[in-house]
């Protein structure tokens, strides 16, 4: 799993844009390959922070070593890929329609408990993402507690470069509770970025170019309950 915020927050005061492939580099974003295998390259390529030498691809058993941009993996702070290569699962974030909402609310997990239930672990950031494909135009605010998500409110008048340079898919009138994605795979292109969102596909679904990091959860000591204690006080847990 994913927590997404504090990674973009650092790219924002670095780089001073949203559009994180033209401030770094595309990231593994132009590899295809056949219909049933997972083309994303092998990790460990990428320095600390910076652009790997060359990132070698395996595809059925046949390894390709790619040097040029969009093909190459890229490092950000120590985080390898943070976007292309393969979708990555963003934790702590579910999107809920009743039909009526676009393309969801984003709700945020408020303690801890990754259940999926919306109504007791999870709480609304205020405001609904499009619902449809598109270019992201605007980030949203609703919940001043969550001021800090930067999930999309509008999708208008925009490219693959400004103002935010990434895409969003997204359900039409969302009836279900979907997962969200965060980055894009080894074939996106110029959709992809940090800031690029998949919110189209319930907590269900499975599929070759989705991924996830894991999390350390640390032993449930005084320490871990006394940091559970404090986060579930400053968000109303």
């Amino acid at each position: 799993m994913k927590v997404q915020s504090a990674e973009q927050m650092l790219e924002l005061i670095e780089f001073g844009t949203l559009n994180t492939q033209s401030a770094i580099e595309n990231g593994i974003t132009n590899i295809s390959g056949n219909t049933f295998s997972n083309c994303s390259s092998l990790t460990g390529s990428a320095p600390i922070n910076g652009i790997a030498q060359s990132t070698i691809n395996e595809i059925n058993g046949m390894t390709t070593e790619y040097t040029t941009n969009g093909m190459r993996a890229l490092s950000y702070r120590g985080v390898e890929n943070p976007w292309g290569n393969i979708w990555n699962f963003i934790g702590d974030v579910l999107i809920s329609g009743n039909g009526n909402t676009e393309g969801g609310i984003p709700y945020i997990c408020k303690n801890f408990n990754y259940s999926g239930n919306i109504t007791s672990d999870y709480e609304s950031i205020g405001f609904c993402i499009p619902g449809e494909h598109d270019w992201i135009s605007a980030m949203g605010y609703g919940n001043e507690d969550y001021d800090w998500v930067f999930m999309p409110a509008e999708v208008s008048n925009a490219n693959s470069a400004i103002p935010v340079g990434d895409c969003i898919w997204a359900a039409p009138n969302l009836n279900a509770i979907n997962a969200v994605l965060s980055g894009g795979y080894w074939n996106s292109g110029l959709e992809a970025g940090s800031f690029y969102y998949s919110c189209d596909r319930e907590i269900t679904h499975s599929s070759r170019n989705f991924g996830a990091r894991l999390i350390f959860i640390p032993q449930k000591n005084s320490i871990y309950e006394t940091n559970l204690s404090a986060w579930n006080r400053k968000f109303g847990g």
